[in-house]
C-alpha cells in the first residue's frame, strides 16, 4: 500500500491523504494533474 503526504506551504506540516493506493504507479498517476498546486511525497505504508 502506498499513501500520499502533500506540502502546502513551508509554515505547514506535511499532511497524508486519506486515500491509498495499491501501487507507486498508480499513486503517482493519481497526483499528476495536482502536482503543479502543491509538492507531493508518495510513501510506502507498511502493513
Amino acid at each position: 500500500m502506498y499513501s500520499v503526504w502533500i506540502k502546502i506551504d513551508n509554515s505547514l506540516p506535511w499532511i497524508e491523504l486519506e486515500e491509498n493506493f495499491q501501487t507507486r504507479a498508480e499513486a503517482r498517476a493519481a497526483m499528476k494533474g495536482r502536482r503543479s498546486t502543491f509538492k507531493a511525497k508518495i510513501v510506502k505504508v507498511s502493513k
